[in-house]
């Protein structure tokens, strides 16, 4: 699959590259036509906990998965850094996932974000 912005991104795309039966069922209730690849998109996808990082592993080209890899190594230590306290103090599972929602949430904005700039660079070439 060939990304650049603008490409449409279907459900029957996602589901032959192996997306879940819950994360094409948010995709197809947002977007039932598919969605092209726009910030706006993006952000709506990682609004909505779509799982930007499987679409990455599995649908971008190898050049952008590996820029995205590299500038991505200071996101995921933020988030270590932030999670980190609440994994340690919360014994209940719930109660971390609901404090780490918003870290998530954020995470996934700045990914997206990532996702775009790199898009926009010509770097999925």
């Amino acid at each position: 699959m060939k990304v650049k912005i603008g490409t449409l991104v279907t459900a029957e795309m996602l589901r032959k590259r192996g997306a879940g039966c819950h994360e094409l069922s948010r995709f197809q209730a947002e977007w039932p036509k598919g969605a092209e690849v726009t910030l706006e998109n993006l952000l709506r996808a990682a609004e909505l906990d779509l799982d930007l990082l499987w679409w990455v592993l599995n649908c971008l080209p190898a050049p952008l998965r590996a820029a995205l890899a590299r500038q991505m190594a200071p996101l995921w230590a933020a988030l270590a850094c932030q999670v980190a306290p609440l994994q340690a103090a919360l014994a209940c599972q719930a109660e971390f996932c609901r404090q780490v929602a918003p870290f998530r949430a954020e995470f996934y904005r700045q990914v997206a974000r990532l996702i775009w700039q790199l898009l926009k660079e010509g770097k999925c070439q």
